[in-house]
């Protein structure tokens, strides 16, 4: 068994990423799946939204700049079959680090090695930023998905994640796919949202997945509770789709795997 790595990454902030990555995960691992989420986030987004607390060091920081094990640093959520390694402060002072060593964007690819036959599926979510964290993370994956909301501006994010994943194919560190792009939907009119739409698909095609997240409050209210949407909220319009997408991107899987 060798698991489908899989990053979350949108360098524009309110995106969706984090809700996407906590929901996916926490969905997939309903389904009896062993799934591991890392977060790679300084502000320890995904872990607050699973309920789990910041804590000081030792942390995530350190098994990225020293001989530490990830293994060391894995948390069970709440969650059956979902496991967390939780974000922190100092992941910050860990993008020095890395810069500076020469194969410093293959350090989270060499440690996550071990942790590949113990679960079905590990996600990272990443900065809102194309830092050296997110670098590692595309560096360490077998796919990664774009959070899209379906507003003006948000699609030049697109083109930059492409063209990052583009350079880093031309240094020969990333071998990531495309897994898909997740539309989101907003409180844009209708001719907006529509407009949007076939300019993403007309650009990606097959790319995009078909599964939306439509607009709802419950999905703020589960991040406050610190619990999964798809777990609190099953019934709710976004907890329905965001289960849709599970079966959508657990069809598509072993593709990507065929990369590793």
């Amino acid at each position: 068994m060798t698991a489908l790595i899989t990053s979350f990454v949108n360098p524009k902030g309110g995106s969706g990423k984090t809700v996407a990555a906590v929901n996916l995960a926490a969905g997939i691992a309903d389904l009896s799946y062993k799934v591991l989420l890392i977060d790679l986030d300084a502000h320890a987004s995904a872990s607050l939204a699973l309920g789990l607390k910041k804590d000081p060091l030792p942390s995530l920081a350190g098994a990225l700049i020293a001989d530490d094990e990830l293994y060391d640093f894995i948390e069970q959520s709440a969650n059956t079959n979902l496991d967390v390694i939780k974000g922190s402060d100092d992941l910050v002072a860990v993008q020095v680090a890395l810069y500076n060593q020469k194969e410093g964007l293959l350090t989270l690819k060499r440690k996550i090695d071990d942790l590949k036959k113990i679960y079905d599926y590990i996600f990272i979510d990443c900065p809102s930023s194309f830092d050296v964290l997110t670098l590692n993370a595309l560096c360490a994956s077998h796919a990664f998905i774009v959070p899209l909301p379906c507003e003006y501006y948000s699609t030049s994010a697109l083109s930059t994640v492409v063209e990052y994943v583009n350079s880093l194919e031309e240094k020969g560190v990333c071998h990531a796919s495309l897994a898909g792009i997740l539309r989101f939907y907003g409180s844009n009119g209708v001719s907006v949202l529509n407009e949007i739409q076939n300019e993403v698909v007309k650009i990606f095609r097959k790319n995009v997945f078909k599964t939306i997240i439509p607009e709802d409050k419950c999905l703020d209210e589960s991040i406050i509770l610190g619990q999964p949407l798809v777990t609190n909220m099953p019934e709710s319009s976004a907890a329905k789709a965001f289960k849709k997408l599970c079966a959508e991107f657990i069809y598509k899987s072993p593709f990507w795997l065929r990369f590793d």
